[in-house]
């Protein structure tokens, strides 16, 4: 059982502090007079579910942040977390912290999910469902939005897109952004009677 895992002097993934161990026999009682460290030796993945101020990061993320030398995967809404631990985890472990945010001025972890490196080895069909995926994560119709006009950039995204996949094997968004005011003309052969 996954309590197997669960020790007071191992180390590992600090869950908490036990304080009170009630019907321990008197050999063991003497043991858990004051509060212990419990810890997590072998966690695939920790959820920490609370109401706000139950001190979540307090008590559980930064200690664990501040203890564990190994990766870490943090979801960090506020940054609170990134600001009181990642230089204590670059100096002391030696640890490479990237954060992600795009909006942010900190972000330092980009990803392109039309990069030639991904785009190249997909076929048509996989290439139309990569765009289709990111089109629909964008292009949400929200409370009083007309469904035309979601509809309508969801299908000029698609089709620049799917353009630049299919010509270059690969694209940005920066490239989407600024495909519609590009002189497609200069493509055109000189030959073509068009």
């Amino acid at each position: 059982t996954p309590m197997l895992d669960v020790n007071f002097s191992k180390g590992g993934f600090l869950l908490g502090n036990y304080r009170d161990m009630p019907n321990l026999p008197e050999s063991m009682a003497r043991y858990f007079d004051k509060p212990i460290p419990t810890y997590y030796n072998a966690p695939l993945a920790t959820l920490i579910v609370a109401p706000p101020g139950a001190g979540k990061s307090a008590a559980v993320a930064i200690p664990n942040l501040l203890s564990l030398p190994t990766s870490c995967v943090v979801l960090d809404i506020k940054g609170e977390l990134c600001d009181l631990t990642a230089g204590y985890r670059q100096q002391t472990f030696k640890n490479e912290v990237y954060i992600f945010n795009p909006l942010g001025k900190d972000n330092n972890l980009k990803f392109n999910p039309f990069d030639k490196r991904i785009v190249s080895k997909l076929d048509f069909n996989a290439k139309r469902r990569l765009v289709d995926e990111i089109a629909n994560t964008i292009f949400v119709k929200g409370k009083n939005e007309d469904e035309h006009w979601i509809t309508q950039g969801k299908n000029l995204f698609t089709f620049y897109a799917l353009y630049d996949l299919c010509t270059k094997n690969e694209s940005s968004f920066f490239d989407i952004a600024n495909a519609p005011i590009q002189d497609f003309v200069k493509r055109i052969p000189t030959t073509s009677p068009y």
